[in-house]
């Protein structure tokens, strides 16, 4: 349908990436959800529900938080600093966390009751489909053990797999707690710096890291991943020869993983657990959607462990401090943004490269590098060149442009091929958009939409399929696709044999991931009605044609053009004879290969 671009780093194959992608997973899909209000990825950013949802503009503004009982906010005379400081010391974020975790928690709200609660199968599923299609790992319901957070989780298996006086490994500069839950339970911290290259970048000394362990006899290792100041986000190759040293010593290493679902597009964090089953039999990983959903005040984290050994004494030691059951709002909220959370957690990732690539000196680094002996110049945080006001670098947007237009042009050489996609993409939204729901959506001015369609999910019976189908209807109409295919997927598991409803479900999952390949369940939609649907043909060879299955596109395309007549409505979308074979052979996905020192560091 139509193509998209997809930064990759060309060096993330290498031991020394700095920015490590994952080619082998597929783009990350949220799945159909299943309570009754986090089936609803909302389009509120606030209690007045009046932006649309993934509105990037929504990350640009900056809610006052002051009078809240903020600590960020509200604690900086107590700690000695001045009232109007800006708080830059604590990681929670001053965005409103994702509309799909608000409107669970209004919905467990409105229940009016905050019992004692236990993850349930929902939650289960939940946290296990979000590390399957996030990352690709198959993680079992039984390994999770629910407490308030990560670093209780630190100190947790510091006290149950460690003596007083034994020693702990760390990576230094790291967040001070690793080192804070060592000290305060009288074990002895056995801190291995990190090397800091010319370029800037950290990379882990695993010579000095065996040295430690042998000179300290250390059987745990505290692992930051990504890391926490230095920004790195391992890469594979890293984390296996890290893995290879760890086992042969026989130390456990505890993996706080809670920054991964941060990484910057283009980068991907490779759980350690993940590397193996013999990795993950000496691991216990530390997440939480807390960092990833600005959640950090509803005390939930998830502590994960295979190994049934660790697993028994990591538990046997949370008994001792009295924990049981976990916040209720907390599951309800971490259910909510890993069962409905992907776009809106991507688009927020995306704003965080906009943002880094426009204010981060690091962007800067390879000019400036050249250039620090220059008048105003000089080196900020520990040597590295920073940009000083009265600084020449009318050099630096002269080249930034040179590789914006050499990129455009290489990009245009495609464009006639690409374009004929798009523009079917475009001309199958209007005309595609039937479905026996329509209710009143139709009538309603676009521009109104976004407001209409969260005023209509409060509004109906979600257990209803037709009342979820027109929900459905009006996100499609406001082009926000895969929060539409979300809300028809429950629609269809509610009413499975509405032919109409699983229509609307395949093209609207089509529409939310044109550069990818069609889905087993979509295509197999638009095959069982395709011999009496022609709206069901062509999706189903777009669907081919997207997938590169030129065989498969090509024969329905011709069939088309003999089953419809000219002045049929869907005749306009069939690619013309002479255009079918060169425009399929070009529809598949691009991937745009930016050179890493284009990227900012992760």
């Amino acid at each position: 349908m139509h193509a998209r671009l997809t930064p990759v780093s060309s060096s993330s194959d290498s031991a020394d990436s700095t920015c490590p992608a994952r080619p082998d997973l597929q783009a990350p899909q949220a799945p159909a959800t299943s309570s009754p209000a986090a089936a609803f990825a909302s389009a509120d950013r606030s209690v007045l529900l009046t932006a649309p949802a993934v509105d990037p503009a929504a990350f640009d503004a900056v809610p006052d938080r002051r009078g809240t009982a903020s600590l960020k906010w509200d604690s900086a005379v107590k700690r000695g600093r001045p009232e109007d400081v800006l708080p830059l010391w604590v990681a929670d974020m001053d965005h409103a966390t994702a509309p799909a975790v608000t409107s669970a928690l209004l919905w467990r709200t409105r229940h009016g009751i905050f019992g004692y609660s236990e993850p349930d199968d929902a939650y289960r599923a939940a946290l296990t489909g979000w590390f399957s299609r996030r990352y690709g790992w198959q993680v079992e319901a039984e390994w999770n053990t629910v407490i308030p957070g990560v670093v209780p989780a630190l100190a947790l298996a510091v006290r149950a797999l460690t003596a007083p006086g034994e020693a702990v490994l760390i990576e230094e500069p790291v967040y001070y707690p690793f080192r804070d839950v060592v000290e305060v339970n009288e074990r002895t911290v056995a801190a291995v710096p990190l090397v800091r290259d010319a370029d800037g970048v950290y990379r882990r000394d695993l010579a000095a890291l065996e040295e430690t362990i042998a000179a300290t006899g250390a059987r745990l290792l505290l692992l930051c991943n990504p890391h926490n100041p230095v920004g790195r986000v391992w890469s594979r190759e890293e984390l296996a020869a890290l893995e290879e040293v760890t086992a042969r010593h026989g130390v456990v290493v505890v993996a706080d993983e809670i920054h991964a679902d941060l990484a910057l597009p283009g980068c991907a964090t490779t759980p350690f657990a993940s590397l193996s089953e013999a990795a993950a039999a000496h691991t216990i990983t530390c997440t939480s959607p807390s960092k990833s959903f600005n959640l950090a005040g509803l005390q939930v984290a998830n502590i994960l462990i295979s190994d049934a050994r660790l697993r028994r004494a990591f538990r046997r030691e949370l008994a001792t401090t009295g924990y049981s059951q976990p916040n209720t709002l907390g599951l309800t909220a971490c259910r909510a943004a890993y069962e409905s959370g992907d776009a809106w957690l991507d688009a927020l990732r995306e704003q965080a490269r906009l943002q880094r690539r426009l204010d981060e000196p690091t962007l800067w680094d390879p000019f400036l590098a050249a250039a620090e002996s220059q008048p105003g110049l000089k080196n900020l945080r520990d040597g590295k060149p920073a940009r000083a006001a009265r600084s020449p670098r009318w050099h630096i947007p002269l080249m930034l442009f040179a590789a914006a237009a050499a990129l455009l042009l290489w990009q245009l050489n495609d464009t006639t091929n690409h374009r004929r996609w798009y523009d079917l993409t475009r001309q199958l939204a209007p005309v595609l958009q039937r479905s026996q729901y329509l209710g009143d959506i139709e009538n309603i001015p676009a521009e109104s939409l976004a407001i209409y369609c969260q005023a209509l999910q409060q509004r109906i019976d979600r257990d209803d399929a037709g009342q979820l189908a027109t929900l459905a209807r009006c996100y499609a109409r406001d082009n926000q696709y895969r929060i539409a295919a979300d809300i028809y997927a429950r629609a269809r598991r509610l009413n499975p044999g509405d032919d109409a409803l699983a229509l609307d479900y395949a093209q609207t999952r089509l529409f939310a991931h044109p550069g990818e390949a069609m889905p087993a369940d979509v295509e197999t939609i638009l095959r069982r009605q395709s011999s009496q649907n022609p709206l069901a043909k062509i999706l189903l060879a777009a669907g081919y044609t997207q997938s590169d299955k030129k065989d498969l596109a090509a024969p329905l395309w011709a069939e088309l053009r003999r089953e419809l007549a000219p002045d049929h409505p869907l005749y306009r979308l069939i690619p013309a004879d002479g255009d079918t074979a060169e425009a399929a052979a070009h529809a598949p996905t691009i991937t745009v290969h930016i050179h890493p020192d284009t990227l900012a560091i992760c």
